[in-house]
């Protein structure tokens, strides 16, 4: 690093050491909503990756399972079973319900640590739709059991053994899963029969997962249930879901991530350049000594250049320090907050860190166009 910009910053440590703070501070906010952006985007795409899926089978105009609303009657199984090349099919249902522990207070009040859970009736005979990474216990063998998502257990603290009360109904924790954490709600899964329990209205369901014949094509078994079905349901295959899917994902959370990561970058240009200029002002005179002793076009630029580049990197520093102990504290006291830090992001917003801190160089530099070398004749006749 230069040495003329490490004895600026030793030579006010305790400025130097707020201006690193505040400017870290700005990094670790844009390095922070990056990791809550992988958690969310693994947490809320990851259940449906990994679901062994050929195509899904939605109502008409329904596009995802994150932020869109389907219902079919059970009945739409029958045709779609008869479609060439259709080799199993698994009706699925989503709710979202009401979690809490075992209620055992005599007034039968409702629990006040209840949340929401996304519900997942799945049918257990094919086994699609189940979760596909389970840390602890097993799948429902028999209606009435349940799989939590690991944030939700954490958060409600359940054991596996004990009983979790969704709506009016008790359902015995049996396993706990990972990959299902959607940050603002979890998944929890039962077996089909034990979901469609809860509704008014008995056979329904929300999708039905697809698994084809290997010789089969897909085109043609999708064209088939559209076939099969005539402008009462939408058909996708994997990949397409996926996309959906993401991309619902995304719409919700990537305007937050840039509006969050605009302010962070013009807080780290203002302090950044208020520091420079404050710099600039108090070696006014050495600076003026500088050009009176022929100091080369560009010269006293490229030390301010020096001193806010050595500056961002040290709050990068100081950020990728702090990133990790920081997401392991709030996802300890907030269990459904998982993040996750990517190389490539730490990399890409150090980046980003360092061109601002050459903008705020830039700004600052103006500043020495109001120097002149005749100043230091004029400071010592005073």
């Amino acid at each position: 690093m230069p040495s003329y910009a490490l004895r600026v910053i030793r030579k006010q440590p305790m400025r130097s050491a707020m201006t690193i703070g505040g400017i870290s501070l700005s990094i670790l906010l844009i390095l922070f909503l990056f990791s809550i952006y992988r958690g969310v985007s693994r947490g809320s795409i990851e259940y449906i990756a990994g679901t062994k899926a050929d195509l899904w089978v939605l109502q008409t105009h329904s596009t995802n399972i994150l932020r869109s609303m389907s219902i079919m009657p059970e009945s739409y199984t029958h045709p779609v079973r008869k479609v060439p090349g259709v080799r199993q099919i698994s009706r699925m249902l989503f709710l979202l319900a009401t979690i809490s522990h075992e209620q055992r207070m005599i007034d039968h009040m409702r629990d006040s640590n209840s949340v929401s859970v996304y519900l997942a009736g799945y049918d257990r005979k094919t086994g699609l739709g189940a979760p596909s990474k389970m840390v602890e216990g097993r799948l429902p063998a028999t209606d009435g059991e349940i799989v939590l998502d690991e944030a939700l257990a954490r958060r409600l603290k359940f054991q596996i053994g004990e009983y979790a009360q969704i709506n009016d109904s008790l359902f015995r924790v049996v396993g706990i899963c990972s990959g299902t954490n959607m940050f603002v709600i979890q998944y929890a899964f039962t077996s089909l029969t034990s979901v469609q329990a809860l509704t008014a209205v008995p056979g329904l369901i929300s999708a039905m997962i697809i698994q084809t014949d290997p010789s089969a094509r897909i085109d043609s078994v999708k064209a088939g249930i559209s076939t099969a079905l005539p402008g009462e349901v939408a058909v996708f295959d994997q990949a397409t879901f996926l996309a959906n899917n993401r991309k619902e994902m995304n719409s919700g959370i990537v305007p937050l991530l840039y509006t969050n990561a605009i302010i962070g970058a013009v807080v780290l240009i203002a302090v950044l350049t208020l520091i420079l200029v404050i710099m600039i002002l108090e070696r006014r005179r050495d600076l003026a000594v500088m050009k009176a002793l022929g100091a080369p076009p560009g010269y006293l630029g490229r030390i301010v250049f020096q001193l806010a580049i050595t500056i961002a990197s040290l709050s990068c520093v100081v950020a990728l320090a702090l990133i990790l102990p920081l997401l392991t504290a709030i996802n300890t006291v907030s269990p459904e907050i998982t993040g996750e830090l990517w190389p490539s992001d730490a990399v890409f917003t150090c980046l980003v860190a360092l061109a601002m801190g050459s903008v705020s160089a830039f700004i600052a530099v103006r500043r020495l166009r109001t120097i002149y070398p005749l100043e230091v004749f004029t400071a010592s006749n005073h």
